[in-house]
C-alpha cells in the first residue's frame, strides 16, 4: 500500500471517528485474513499472526490481532493454520468468524529482541538521546523540569487500536493540556518511532502533519523521534518494549510511560487500553 493511500485511509478513519462522534456510526471494513498462529496471548486475547496480504489493506506480515470469540484462545496455538475475518471499526479492529485450518506445524518465533527490561517506577526513568522531526536533538535531560509522556509507534502501523490509538490519544490528551493554564507550558509528549531505517525526521514531519494537528498545526510541546536503530532500540527495550522484524514487517509490543519533572519515572502502561482522562490525571499529580 503506497504512502499516499495510507494517508488516504487514516484521513477517511479519522473522520469517521468524528461523524460516530456526532452520532453518525463508524463504518465497519471487512477484510479476509489467512495465515498460521505465532504465538498466543490468553490474558489479552490477542493472537499474533503471520499472514499473507490482506488485499486493499495491508502486505504480508506478522501482526498481533484481538479475537472476539473466545474459544478461539484455547483452539489454537503456535504452528496453527487459521482463516478470520478482519473487522475495522472506527479506532478498533478484531477477528471474528475463525476458522482453524491445519494443525499445529513447525514454525519460529517474531524475531523479537530479548534484551527488554521492565523499568522500575520511582527510579530514574531510562535516558534517550535522539533526534525529533523537527530535525533538532531531543534528550530527556533537556526536558526536565516538564511533566513528560513517552509513547512508540511507526508511522506505517497499519492497525487503527495501535501506534494510531496511541497517537489519537496523545492528541486527546494534549488538547486537554493546551486548555489547561495551570500545566499547558509543562508537559512535552514524545512519540519515539521503533521503525528508525523509514522513519526518517523528514517521514516524521510529514507524519505529524497528517496525524498530530491541534488548532491547524503540530503543537511545540509535541515530539515524533527518531535515531539510530541501535539507540532506539536500546531506548525501547529500556521501557519494556518488545519489538521485531518479521519478513521485513514490525510485529511489537506497547508502551507508554509518564515521567515527573524530576525526570523519575512515575507509571508505565502495558499495551492500548489506557485512556486519555488516566494520563491527564498522571499529569495533574505530577504538576500541583
Amino acid at each position: 500500500m503506497s504512502t499516499t493511500h495510507r494517508r488516504i485511509r487514516a484521513t477517511f478513519l479519522s473522520c469517521l471517528v468524528v461523524f460516530a462522534g456526532c452520532g453518525v456510526a463508524a463504518e465497519r471494513e471487512t477484510y479476509p485474513l489467512s495465515g498460521r498462529v505465532v504465538s498466543v496471548d490468553a490474558d489479552k486475547r490477542r493472537v499474533t499472526i503471520d499472514h499473507a496480504e490482506i488485499p486493499g489493506y495491508m502486505p504480508a506480515m506478522t501482526m498481533p490481532f484481538r479475537v472476539k470469540d473466545d474459544w478461539v484462545i484455547d483452539a489454537v496455538k503456535p504452528g496453527s493454520g487459521i482463516s478470520a475475518n478482519l473487522v475495522v471499526e472506527g479506532k478498533a479492529s478484531w477477528l471474528e468468524n475463525v476458522a482453524v485450518t491445519s494443525a499445529p506445524g513447525t514454525i519460529g518465533a517474531p524475531s523479537m529482541a530479548d534484551g527488554a527490561t521492565e523499568p522500575i517506577v520511582g527510579e530514574p526513568s531510562p535516558p534517550f538521546a535522539l533526534t525529533s522531526h523537527r530535525n533538532r536533538p531531543l534528550t530527556l535531560e533537556s526536558l526536565k523540569g516538564s511533566a513528560i509522556v513517552v509513547t512508540f509507534i511507526f508511522s506505517r502501523c497499519p492497525l487503527p487500536d495501535y501506534c494510531p490509538l496511541m497517537t489519537d490519544n496523545f492528541v486527546a490528551v494534549d488538547r486537554a493540556v493546551l486548555s489547561d493554564p495551570a500545566i499547558a507550558s509543562r508537559v512535552r509528549l514524545v512519540s519515539i518511532s521503533i521503525d528508525p531505517e523509514f522513519d526518517t525526521p523528514a517521514i516524521l514531519e510529514a507524519h505529524a502533519g497528517t496525524v498530530a494537528r491541534i488548532d491547524g498545526r503540530v503543537p511545540d510541546n509535541w515530539d515524533f523521534v527518531t535515531g539510530d536503530p541501535a539507540l532506539v532500540r536500546k531506548v525501547a527495550e529500556s521501557y519494556g518494549l518488545v519489538y521485531g522484524k518479521e519478513d521485513g514487517q514490525i510485529v511489537h509490543s506497547l508502551r507508554t510511560a509518564v515521567i515527573g519533572p524530576d525526570g523519575r519515572l512515575l507509571k508505565v502502561y502495558r499495551g492500548n487500553e489506557w485512556k486519555p482522562e488516566e494520563i491527564l490525571a498522571d499529569l495533574r499529580t505530577a504538576l500541583p
